[in-house]
């Protein structure tokens, strides 16, 4: 063997052409592999590459021209044990593989689609899975468990949307009020509006403060809930309103357009 031969054969890497099929419509594609693969790695690489199943595709070496090079069919092997060159073709075949045709989607549904009993009968599921091992919805504390918080969710709800409504039913539009939110100043305003909303749910009630602290005015998506100036318009939950005698506080703050 020419001393040029043996570089090309001891090199760390070689670049085959990985095809499925021999004709112009296979896939072909070039990769870089690594001498030190053994064929069990190289077909786990493939198995990314083709879609073919490491475990029962075979690959063979060809030349450009189709001629066979050898077999790799020894899977504990290195790949630099075979007398492979950059330009070899793997031809990566596999037996179980089944190419589905294209048809339409309704018609590939049909084919793949299983019954809720054939689903339950076969082996290897996911839901087969968590029924033996009680696992999820199967696992009966568990789902009692979720059932309870999902209970205490639902009345923790019921009561707030209640106390909400006695709050709303407890103020009139044109009251006085003080806004009291957690970690901001007290506000004062009077009260535009009460009910529902179509930007969020639950219960609100619309403010026009006494001061350019709000967030619009009295609009909200394009929506008109309220008259109130720009700014000057906010919509807080029930909890932070209280209505009173509450005077009217003014800082000398007034809007200004041009900032």
């Amino acid at each position: 063997m020419s001393e040029e031969a043996l570089r090309i054969l001891s090199a760390d890497f070689v670049q085959l052409s990985v095809t499925t099929d021999m004709s112009k419509s296979g896939l072909s594609v070039v990769k870089k592999f690594q001498r030190d693969l053994t064929v069990c790695d190289l077909k786990q690489r493939l198995e990314l590459i083709t879609g073919r199943n490491a475990n029962t595709m075979t690959v063979t070496a060809l030349t450009a021209e189709g001629v066979l090079v050898c077999r790799l069919d020894e899977n504990y092997k290195l790949l630099g044990s075979y007398p492979l060159v950059d330009g070899i073709q793997l031809l990566v075949e596999d037996p179980m593989f089944v190419q589905v045709a294209e048809e339409d989607d309704e018609d590939l549904d049909k084919r793949f689609q299983l019954s809720e009993e054939q689903y339950a009968n076969r082996k290897g599921t996911l839901k087969e899975f968590l029924k033996r091992n009680n696992l999820g919805k199967y696992n009966p504390e568990i789902m009692s468990k979720k059932e309870e918080e999902e209970k205490k969710e639902a009345e923790e709800r019921q009561r707030a949307a209640e106390k909400d409504q006695e709050m709303i039913n407890s103020m009139q539009v044109g009251n006085r009020c003080e806004i009291v939110v957690p970690n901001q100043l007290p506000k004062r305003g009077v009260v535009m509006f009460k009910g529902g909303v179509q930007f969020a749910d639950g219960l609100w009630v619309g403010v026009k403060y006494d001061e350019p602290f709000g967030k619009n005015d009295g609009s909200v998506d394009g929506v008109k809930y309220f008259e109130a100036p720009r700014n000057y318009g906010a919509f807080v939950k029930p909890a932070h309103v209280k209505v009173g005698d509450y005077p009217e506080i003014t800082c000398g703050l007034e809007y200004d357009d041009e900032f």
